[in-house]
């Protein structure tokens, strides 16, 4: 069988061997050669580089502590990007939840109830799960996420979130994670892609990819926000695509974002992965929206 030489390999008739520099005249060096040298050198090499990376993350520890991205804390090196205080702070106990749209629940209900709202309302999603409700600290912390500025706070978020899914069954048998597209013009005008940003945090935590060119925005839509709970629905209408050239026939998504409220947009971009073929659509956010049941 024929095997294409690779660059730098002798032509027919020549001497096996690998063409180095050296001082001088290039000269022919035995392949026996070349390996003792590649095998003694390259852990040397890597020895070195490992000195210079510790010594530089020492300087840059002694000149800029390592902080909280949520308080602002000093922190020691080594640590996480939010301190012990804030986790227990962000991702506390999190209340008894609806199974498919993660809203809160009264005490006396049970998990595995359908709030009424889910009851008069088809989701295109199977279920969702949030770190938490839209309140105080939590709130405090999406907010802050929309900012460029603010983009290590929403990685040690979309962490966060991560290692909550690993302790529950969602998210783990998850194909692929995708994170809610943003509008090039939108995304533009606010300087940073927080769902792309938690999305890619999650996927390392279970280790899955996170494809964020997979769902596009065909166009601007108004904000979600200022609209009432109907028109979110019909704002967001035909508002994603599966992008050419992504094949998610039989896939299990992870769809992320930083919050959910009427879950409009997650069940939008979810009926278009299961058009695209999607088996099973989860949602993961890292807050949800509260209102009366």
């Amino acid at each position: 069988m024929d095997v294409a030489a690779e660059p730098g390999d002798p032509g027919p008739g020549e001497p096996h061997g690998r063409w180095i520099r050296s001082v001088g005249a290039p000269r022919m060096v035995p392949a026996r050669v070349t390996l003792w040298l590649r095998n003694r050198c390259r852990p040397l090499a890597l020895a070195a580089t490992s000195r210079i990376v510790d010594g530089w993350h020492a300087a840059s520890n002694l000149l800029f502590p390592p902080a909280c991205t949520f308080c602002g804390g000093e922190m020691a090196p080594q640590t996480p990007m939010l301190c012990a205080a804030c986790v227990a702070l962000l991702s506390g106990p999190t209340p008894a939840a609806c199974g498919r749209c993660a809203h809160p629940l009264p005490r006396h209900w049970s998990e595995r109830q359908w709030c009424p709202r889910c009851r008069g309302r088809r989701y295109h999603f199977d279920r969702a799960v949030a770190l938490g409700c839209y309140r105080a600290d939590l709130r405090q912390a999406v907010l802050r996420m929309k900012r460029p500025t603010a983009e290590p706070l929403t990685h040690s978020m979309g962490l966060l979130l991560g290692n909550h899914l690993r302790e529950t069954t969602l998210g783990q048998p998850a194909d692929c994670v995708v994170p809610v597209p943003m509008h090039w013009n939108r995304r533009l005008h606010r300087g940073t892609n927080t769902a792309l940003i938690l999305g890619a945090a999650v996927g390392k935590c279970l280790g899955r990819p996170c494809l964020g060119r997979l769902l596009r925005c065909r166009h601007k839509t108004r904000k979600q926000g200022t609209l009432r709970p109907a028109e979110r629905f019909v704002n967001v209408r035909d508002a994603f695509r599966v992008s050419t050239g992504y094949d998610i026939t039989e896939a299990r998504v992870l769809l992320i974002d930083d919050i959910m409220t009427t879950g409009a947009t997650l069940s939008e971009a979810a009926k278009e992965l299961r058009r695209g073929g999607a088996r099973s659509v989860e949602v993961a956010v890292v807050a949800r929206g509260t209102g009366a049941l």
